[in-house]
């Protein structure tokens, strides 16, 4: 860092600037907490339905066998 003469007439806003940068530097970091892992949640029955070949996702009853007509 270069050194600020506290004397020289810039010096004062020199300073705001450095504390605004700072300041706006840490609002953008997006580390200032921990990350987290957020908790699973249940799928969806309709969401589930790419993964049962035809069967329903609310449960065997719903299945349509065809021997029951």
């Amino acid at each position: 860092m270069f050194p600020i003469d506290s004397a020289a007439p810039e010096a004062d806003s020199t300073r705001q600037w450095l504390e605004w940068a700072r300041a706006y530097a840490r609002s953008l970091d997006p580390l200032r907490e921990l990350p987290g892992m957020s908790a699973p949640r249940e799928p969806d029955p309709e969401e589930l339905k790419l993964y049962l070949n035809g069967w329903s996702p609310r449960g065997p009853e719903e299945h349509g066998f065809s021997w029951r007509r």
